[in-house]
């Protein structure tokens, strides 16, 4: 899912779990930051309730707006009935296991660099405002090439996991940055 606030200018990607208070908390303080496309990844690591609530949001006729209802204002989602291709999940899920995401929310930044945990507004503020999130990174290493999240811009809300197939993703070994190259 995409989600553009103001001008969407700066972006991040998030990976993030349904039952995570951390996540919810998070979901709260992003709602003050402007000028941010946020790339969501839902990401249920935290047992069999997340995978059942991920296919309900995922499911549902908008599954952006479900989300924040869930997330933001505690409105459960409504059960999907039927058939719903729960795919873009799984490749989610796999995505993150294949880069070693065992917590969320887990934030990544236009940079490359990775951020586990629910980040203070004025700290996500502060690392989308510096342009350069890898300031603040506990290892450090140059990206081999430009990271921009541009080629995923592009994707449609309910098409972003499926555009994710041909994003190729590298991890930079020893380091909190992983790139993420269109």
């Amino acid at each position: 899912m995409a989600e553009k606030l103001f001008s969407g200018a700066r972006k991040m990607a998030v990976f993030v779990d349904p039952n995570c208070g951390y996540c919810k908390r998070f979901e709260r303080d992003l709602v003050t930051v402007k000028d941010v496309t946020i790339y969501t990844f839902i990401y249920p690591i935290l047992g069999p309730d997340s995978n059942a609530k991920s296919r309900d949001i995922w499911c549902s006729k908008d599954a952006a707006k479900t989300w924040r209802a869930w997330m933001i204002d505690g409105v459960s989602p409504a059960k999907a009935m039927g058939k719903c291709e729960t795919g873009p999940i799984e490749r989610n899920v796999a995505l993150g296991q294949k880069h070693r995401i065992q917590g969320t929310p887990a934030v990544l930044f236009e940079d490359g660099t990775r951020k586990p945990g629910a980040l203070p507004a004025d700290m996500l503020k502060r690392l989308l405002d510096a342009g350069d999130a890898a300031e603040d990174a506990p290892a450090r290493c140059l990206p081999r090439k430009p990271v921009p999240l541009a080629g995923l811009q592009q994707a449609l809300v309910r098409d972003l996991p499926v555009a994710l197939q041909k994003v190729e993703i590298a991890w930079l070994s020893r380091s909190n940055r992983i790139e993420i190259a269109g």
